[in-house]
């Protein structure tokens, strides 16, 4: 009978996250077609660095950068980190209309989203704008 030793990944709690990242990836590569083709080695690679990373929520928090001069005043990035980007438009996944889109400028106050909320979300940044747009126009007017 052929035995498979398998990881305790699901119970392991690492101190640090290289050492999460060790761990996916040696149970990842316990899959016989892991390392059969350069394409399966980067999507097996994308999945090590992006698994959990690459939603809506978790971009606006891990891009958020500050402007250098103040750093009270901070933006999200509208770049994905290159992982996301290779997990999403790996040619052996099928993620079509289940990527987070970015809403708006980073100047302005743009955010990632989840698909289903984009246009609720564009629509109300929009606004946003133009009513911000309209106090300065005011504001200098004055």
């Amino acid at each position: 009978m052929y035995s498979l030793k398998i990881p305790r990944v699901w119970a392991y709690n690492p101190k640090k996250a290289s050492d999460t990242l060790r761990a996916r990836s040696d149970f990842l590569s316990l899959c016989p077609s892991s390392n059969q083709t350069p394409q399966m080695q980067a999507l097996v690679s994308a999945q090590v660095n992006g698994a959990g990373q690459c939603d809506a929520q978790t971009l606006n928090s891990s891009l958020r950068a500050s402007t250098g001069g103040d750093p009270d005043i901070q933006y999200i990035r509208n770049q994905m980190p290159e992982y996301c980007t290779a997990y999403y438009g790996h040619a052996y996944t099928d993620f079509r209309g289940k990527q987070p889109a970015y809403v708006g400028l980073p100047s302005r106050g743009g955010y990632w989203v989840e698909p289903p909320e984009y246009n609720a979300a564009l629509a109300q940044y929009n606004a946003r704008v133009k009513a911000e747009n309209e106090a300065i126009k005011n504001y200098v007017s004055q």
